[in-house]
């Protein structure tokens, strides 16, 4: 990390009309860079927070009261920024001004740039003897809790959700994790596992299922030539089973015969369709759809020479107006 030494209580002129503070507490910050100028007597750094407000950070003179002076270390860092390029910074704020204290290159861990990727930092009991848990996570810097309830099962007893168990009980703090969030005024964790990414295969079939005297939606996919059969979840709500609606439309919106991308996980011996989506169609030259040279497969295809999916970049999205890019499934 470049560090320097707070500056404060000066007059900031020009500067300070530039400078944007932050709210109380955001000093230690995930960014996504996006340019640096000289303004006035000092080198401001511009650069965007995860949701895409923008930041104006000052970088301190080497001399307080001296002329345009950049300290020396993080002034050879920021010059060497391309705009996009993610970093973690520290500041101070005073005066309306926020002063860089620290600034290193940040990399992201493994699938921290995609919609549902996350890193692990711990879960406990909501409240003494309570069977919820509340679990927390971390995305570029952001930390977020998460309600995990119990429910009763068609025993009586009160239970979680055995995947997620499954899971919490391997993990460790600062492993990468794929959180299935539910949306609504009280979002809740609807499925979580250890970051990887998703699996490939063509859709062939999908299924009712007779499990254990209910009805089980599930699909067959084919990978390689091996179809494996995935249930999508079913929970005992209210006296009955109910299917995981969410998942359902997603297989909907999926065709048989075509490929896919999807998320599986082994629960108790069976495998649990956690999530599926259909391979979005490549772009491809006017004229040229779905043919190369010589009509080979066209290169830009999702699928290879035999209709295999190809595999697909994960977190490759891209800044819109402001924001650190969330791309991928």
């Amino acid at each position: 990390m470049y560090q320097t030494k707070r500056i404060g209580g000066m007059a900031w002129g020009i500067v300070l009309l530039a400078m944007c503070a932050v709210a109380a507490g955001e000093t230690d910050r995930v960014l996504q860079f996006k340019s640096a100028a000289r303004i006035g007597q000092h080198l401001v750094v511009l650069a965007y927070l995860p949701h895409g407000r923008v930041v104006r950070l000052l970088v301190a003179n080497t001399d307080p009261k001296g002329p345009f002076d950049p300290e020396g270390d993080q002034n050879q860092f920021i010059t060497s920024l391309k705009a996009g390029d993610l970093v973690q910074a520290s500041w101070d704020a005073a005066d309306g001004v926020n002063t860089i204290s620290a600034i290193a290159p940040y990399t992201p861990k493994p699938g921290e740039l995609t919609p549902n990727g996350y890193v692990y930092v711990h879960s406990e009991p909501k409240a003494d003897k309570s069977p919820d848990l509340v679990v927390t996570l971390d995305k570029l810097g952001e930390i977020t809790q998460w309600a995990l309830p119990a429910a009763k099962d068609d025993s009586g007893q009160m239970v979680r959700d055995p995947g997620i168990d499954q899971t919490l009980g391997a993990l460790h703090e600062g492993d990468s994790v794929w959180a299935d969030i539910s949306p609504g005024s009280s979002p809740t964790l609807v499925a979580l596992l250890p970051y990887a990414e998703p699996v490939s295969g063509k859709l062939v079939k999908t299924e009712v299922l007779d499990v254990s005297g209910h009805r089980q939606p599930a699909v067959q996919i084919d990978q390689n030539g091996t179809v494996m059969e995935a249930e999508v979840p079913v929970a005992f709500k209210d006296g009955k089973w109910a299917v995981d609606l969410r998942i359902m439309s997603e297989v909907r919106r999926c065709k048989v015969g075509e490929a896919v991308l999807f998320r599986v996980q082994l629960v108790e011996a069976d495998n649990w369709l956690r999530a599926i989506e259909p391979v979005p169609p490549a772009p491809v030259a006017a004229g040229q759809a779905g043919q190369g040279p010589q009509g080979t497969p066209d290169s830009g295809s999702n699928t290879d020479a035999n209709g295999v999916p190809k595999g697909r970049t994960i977190g490759g999205g891209t800044p819109g107006v402001g924001g650190i890019g969330i791309g991928g499934f």
